[in-house]
């Protein structure tokens, strides 16, 4: 990706982050407020049960394994020595991760839908609290990447690299 500034790229950044946790929070609250009388579409108690144990096994499963993706794509990116290169392979990793908890928020937003339960409402709730928390910053770009001297005040200040050899 091409980028003219540090401060476009985390724009870009947090912009796409902030519609990945929107749209299925949107989705979950017209799924939600729709009319009481609605027609509940999965009625057998054995059909809710399979459909809640396989939706939260995918939940776990998602959220495990993400985590997983993470830590293994942040511990090679800590090895590139290209500040540029880093920049990159964050914004796609955090994209996906991002991209993947919107997935399992939908599927909450679906499985509410199909059954009614409050659990999917919970699930719905714990998935978009984890986004939220793990939304993309400046401060843990610098942490996850182990980052350090005149890069982190590069990223944290701002500051382009013509600016910083200009003052120097």
């Amino acid at each position: 990706m091409k980028f003219q500034s540090v401060k476009e790229y985390f724009y870009k950044l947090n912009t796409i982050g902030f519609i990945l946790l929107l749209v299925p929070l949107v989705l979950f609250i017209f799924l939600y407020y729709l009319p009481m009388d609605r027609m509940i579409l999965v009625k057998d108690w054995r059909v809710d049960g399979l459909l809640i144990g396989t939706f939260s096994l995918v939940f776990i499963l998602d959220l495990t394994i993400v985590q997983w993706l993470w830590n293994e794509k942040m511990r090679k990116l800590t090895k590139v020595i290209e500040l540029a290169s880093k920049m990159d392979g964050y914004f796609t990793a955090s994209v996906r991760r991002l991209a993947s908890y919107a997935f399992c928020s939908l599927l909450m937003a679906l499985g509410f839908f199909l059954t009614g339960d409050q659990l999917f409402t919970g699930l719905f709730l714990v998935v978009e609290a984890v986004m939220f928390l793990h939304r993309p910053s400046r401060n843990s770009f610098c942490v996850n990447l182990k980052i350090r001297g005149a890069e982190r005040d590069m990223i944290l200040l701002d500051m382009d690299l013509y600016k910083k050899n200009k003052k120097a």
